[in-house]
């Protein structure tokens, strides 16, 4: 999840396992049919159009969601999040507008990872 600014909270579902993370080598992309993003602000589910690209990993923006390496998607640089250009080119999750999620806020002030275990014997 991404909080920009303590002004917008959103995030994105993944359900492939990243494997192989090298931040030393060329971007990597993720294949995931069930991954979806969602808004706390804007009170919306993103569905994902082209799986292919669900997340990419590489060293300069190390998360890049939904980007075919055309500037399209949400991706991390500096300290600052940037989603002005979500439906540029081939659009990966049904984006309806650019800055949808940031709304020009851009100050990443929180990211956190969840990773949910689903073994059946948890409780002992």
């Amino acid at each position: 999840m991404f909080l920009i600014e303590n002004k917008r909270a959103f995030g994105a579902f993944i359900k492939t396992k990243l494997n192989d993370i090298d931040l030393n080598g060329s971007r990597k992309y993720y294949y995931d049919e069930k991954v979806f993003v969602f808004s706390f602000n804007t009170y919306k589910i993103y569905k994902i159009l082209v799986p292919s690209y669900a997340i990419g990993i590489d060293s300069a923006y190390f998360i890049l969601i939904g980007n075919n390496r055309n500037g399209n998607g949400f991706y991390f640089s500096q300290n600052n999040m940037y989603d002005k250009s979500l439906i540029s080119g081939t659009k990966i999750y049904d984006f309806s507008k650019n800055n949808e999620l940031c709304e020009n806020f851009k100050k990443l002030t929180e990211l956190e990872i969840f990773e949910l275990n689903s073994e059946k014997n948890i409780l002992k």
